[in-house]
């Protein structure tokens, strides 16, 4: 199975990081499962390293409308040819309970 991980991030690099840590837990607690993370960003190189230093996908967009940004990267999932799409808010903390 194939999923793609889709969100959206403005500043609060903090909250990004335990965004991205319960992620990463997520996908390497599931071997049987194909993760992709998508992330869409509009602060140029500073969202672009935060984002990829994690080995997330990156895409540079707007931040106005917010639903534009969040399309992004539900696009972008398209073409990885994913069997399903999970939309999370940048400030979602995923944990393992």
């Amino acid at each position: 199975m194939k999923v793609a991980i889709v969100s959206a991030v403005w500043q609060r690099p903090e909250v990004f990081e335990m965004f991205a840590k319960g992620i990463k837990h997520l996908v390497s607690n599931c071997k049987d499962i194909e993760f992709t993370v998508i992330i869409s960003g509009s602060e140029g190189d500073k969202s672009k390293s935060m984002v990829e230093k994690h080995g997330f996908i990156y895409i540079e967009i707007p931040n106005d409308p917010l639903a534009v940004k969040m399309n992004a990267t539900v696009i972008r999932a398209k073409e990885y040819d994913v069997d399903y799409i999970l939309g999370v808010g940048s400030d979602d903390v995923i944990t393992p309970e």
